[in-house]
C-alpha cells in the first residue's frame, strides 16, 4: 500500500490584529490624528487669548469658533465700534488712538496666549491677516519712524496681559470650554470668563488663610455695547 504523504501545514503569519501590534498605517493615522488634536487646542488658546483681551478692553463679544472657516483655523467676533474705513481721512483723537491700541492688543494677544502654551505651535504664516490689518492701522495712527517703537510697546502689553494670572486663568477656561463646544456665542464666552473670574478670587482668598481681599465685583466694571 503506498504511503499517503502528510499535508504541509504552514505557519499562519501574525497580523497586526492577532499580535495586538500596531500596523505602520495605523500608527500614521495615529500620528495625524494627534498633530490634529494638538494642532486643535493650540488654536484654542490662540482664539481664547483674543476673547480675554476684548472683554478686558470692554469690546463686546459675538462669537468665538475653533471651526476652519477658508484660510482660518478659528475666529473672534466682537463690536469695536471703530471705524476702520474713515481712519484714512480723519485726524483721531488721543482717546481714539488709545482705542485703536487696545484693539491692537487683543488682535496681538491671540499669538501671545498660544506662544505660552506651547511655543512650538507658533508658524510664521499664524495671524498673517491679523498683522497685515494691525500695521494699516498703525500707518493711519503714526509716523514711519515710530512704527516699530509702537509694535513693540503694544506687543509687550498684550504679552503682559496674557501673563497676569486672572487673565491666563481665563484663558485655560476658554481654550476647554472651546474645545468642548467648538462654536460659542458671546454670551456663553462671557459667562465663562465671568465664572473663571469667580473661581480665581475664590482660591486666591483660600492661599491667602482668609484674609480679607478686594472683591473683583468692586474692580472697575467691565461695560459692553
Amino acid at each position: 500500500m503506498r504511503k499517503m504523504s502528510k499535508p504541509v501545514l504552514k505557519a499562519k503569519q501574525p497580523t497586526s490584529a492577532d499580535s495586538g501590534l500596531i500596523s505602520p498605517k495605523q500608527t500614521n493615522d495615529m500620528r495625524v490624528s494627534s498633530k490634529a488634536k494638538s494642532a486643535l487646542v493650540a488654536t484654542a488658546y490662540h482664539e481664547a487669548g483674543h476673547a480675554v483681551a476684548d472683554w478686558r478692553h470692554r469690546f463686546k463679544l459675538k462669537r468665538a469658533t475653533i471651526v476652519p472657516k477658508g484660510n482660518t483655523s478659528g475666529s473672534v467676533s466682537s463690536v469695536t465700534r471703530l471705524q476702520f474705513r474713515t481712519l484714512e481721512y480723519s485726524d483721531p483723537s488721543g482717546a481714539t488712538i488709545g482705542r485703536y491700541h487696545e484693539r491692537i492688543i487683543s488682535m496681538l494677544a491671540g499669538r501671545a496666549a498660544q506662544r505660552r502654551f506651547k511655543p512650538r505651535s507658533i508658524r510664521s504664516y499664524h495671524a498673517s491677516s491679523d498683522f497685515q490689518f494691525m500695521f494699516e492701522i498703525l500707518t493711519f495712527l503714526h509716523a514711519p519712524n515710530e512704527m516699530n517703537y509702537v509694535y513693540k510697546y503694544l506687543e509687550t502689553r498684550a504679552r503682559n496681559l496674557v501673563n497676569l494670572p486672572q487673565n491666563w486663568r481665563m484663558i485655560q477656561d476658554l481654550a476647554k470650554a472651546l474645545i468642548e463646544h467648538r462654536a460659542m456665542t458671546g454670551d456663553q464666552v462671557e459667562a465663562t470668563l465671568r465664572a473663571s473670574m469667580d473661581a480665581h478670587f475664590r482660591e486666591s482668598q483660600e492661599k491667602q488663610g482668609g484674609r480679607k481681599r478686594v472683591n473683583p465685583r468692586r474692580l472697575p466694571r467691565i461695560a459692553f455695547g
